[in-house]
């Protein structure tokens, strides 16, 4: 069964200085901007900004799975 990811989320301490910066990289602006969230849709990936995530508990980029039927999905 196929595992693919297609969302990755980076937690970040200052959303203006990573907007700029990914912006910059992907040379798009991003579809969702908003003070919680600020999304990027990159050749059908999501590419997320998360002001506050290390907060969170998140330590670093996480990657998102989607898979079939996680039930049977085995982790690789």
């Amino acid at each position: 069964m196929a595992v693919n990811f297609n969302t990755v989320l980076y937690p970040v301490k200052d959303i203006d200085q990573a907007k700029a910066t990914f912006t910059s990289l992907f040379g798009v602006e991003p579809h969702v901007d908003s003070p919680y969230y600020v999304g990027y849709s990159i050749d059908g990936s999501e590419i997320g900004l998360v002001p506050g995530g290390h907060d969170q508990g998140m330590t670093g980029p996480e990657a998102l799975f989607d898979v079939m039927d996680i039930a049977v999905t085995q982790r690789p």
